[in-house]
């Protein structure tokens, strides 16, 4: 992490871009999560998410975010929208059709379902037109 008199950087590089989140001293979000990434959450995979992060998401990023962690794993999408974006996604590929994700035992690991459990609270919380 980089240290910035009255400001913070949430986030990491990746091998591609700078993603994250640059807040000032009041909090304030600069710009948005994964500006450069075709990722919303680009290490959902590899860290807890904190409630302030997620809740600093739109409605679409936290829509996507939420929906990028099974995308990861092959998951395919009936919505259009899921299926649009991440068929624009150079990583995603799919390997499933959502009923054959959906009967498989779990495919996530902890920090992907725990990341997936608060997202959800948060989108429920927030009455999400997306759910």
């Amino acid at each position: 992490m980089i240290g910035l008199v009255g400001a913070s950087l949430a986030y990491l590089w990746t091998s591609t871009s700078w993603t994250g989140s640059l807040t000032d001293s009041s909090g304030d979000v600069e710009s948005g999560f994964a500006e450069n990434s075709e990722y919303v959450l680009p290490d959902s995979d590899m860290r807890y998410y904190t409630r302030e992060e997620l809740e600093n998401l739109s409605e679409w990023d936290l829509y996507v975010a939420h929906n990028e962690i099974y995308a990861r794993h092959g998951r395919g999408f009936v919505r259009e929208d899921l299926a649009e974006h991440f068929s624009s996604c150079s990583w995603y590929r799919q390997l499933y059709t959502p009923e054959e994700f959906d009967a498989m035992p779990s495919q996530l690991n902890e920090f992907e379902q725990a990341n997936v459990n608060l997202m959800l609270e948060i989108r429920k919380e927030r009455n999400d037109k997306y759910l």
